[in-house]
């Protein structure tokens, strides 16, 4: 949302989904206070703070400050999807731990991408008289993310090739899992919505956004289950 033009855009989209993220933080915070995220109790309540004051900000039309507030959060909130992730081996190299720190950040960047597209086509349909411009620029935004997460994966994938004789460790299966649907499959969908728009037809690109939120989940959620036991990120 801190990339997306405010002209064009109607203040209703950053205030209602700032709501949003104020659940989602109070939530994370309540989840680090109870024990089970320790280095997440801090960022998440900063982030939840800053949620409710940069709603507060777009209810009065306030857009520079409500923009530097949803790049704060958004850095909190990448700082702590950094914290709370899978700390590399001691004894990793310096390139698997590049690739743990990029993790995370990567895969916040691809989802934050689609589903921020999604929600903001969305919004078209409520106000369909908004100019184009920033649905199409939060579909290359998600399409750089994913071009990012398949970069990272292809590297992860060839050490661990590379580290195995040429030969696939077992879990191969969600590999491809996260591989197919969750990445290769994904770019293809936002050609079509980008390709959509050109006619324009917001409400079709919408639906098509869907499938790509869809598809962008289903590979995270393999990564996280590959995540919990392999050497590297996939």
């Amino acid at each position: 949302m801190a990339i997306t033009d405010p002209h064009p855009v109607t203040s209703g989209f950053f205030r209602n989904h700032l709501y949003v993220l104020l659940g989602l933080t109070v939530f994370s915070t309540l989840l680090a206070a109870g024990g089970a995220l320790p280095g997440l109790f801090w960022l998440a309540g900063v982030a939840a703070v800053l949620s409710y004051a940069g709603a507060v900000c777009w209810l009065y039309e306030a857009a520079t400050p409500g923009r530097w507030i949803l790049l704060l959060i958004a850095i909190l909130c990448g700082w702590g999807a950094i914290v709370t992730a899978r700390a590399p081996a001691a004894t990793s190299s310096l390139a698997e731990k590049v690739l743990w720190w990029l993790d995370p950040l990567t895969s916040s960047w691809l989802l934050g991408g689609v589903f921020t597209a999604m929600l903001l086509g969305h919004w078209y349909l409520n106000v369909p008289g908004m100019a184009l411009a920033p649905l199409q620029r939060l579909t290359l935004w998600g399409a750089g993310g994913l071009a990012a997460r398949l970069l990272q994966w292809m590297v992860s994938f060839g050490l661990l090739l590379s580290a195995n004789g040429g030969n696939l460790p077992e879990g191969w299966e969600f590999w491809v899992l996260h591989a197919g649907p969750g990445l290769l499959a994904v770019g293809p969908v936002l050609w079509m919505s980008w390709e959509t728009l050109k006619i324009p037809n917001t409400q079709s690109a919408t639906g098509i956004l869907y499938v790509g939120v869809i598809l962008t989940f289903l590979g995270e959620v393999a990564s996280l289950l590959i995540c919990k036991s392999a050497v590297l990120p996939l």
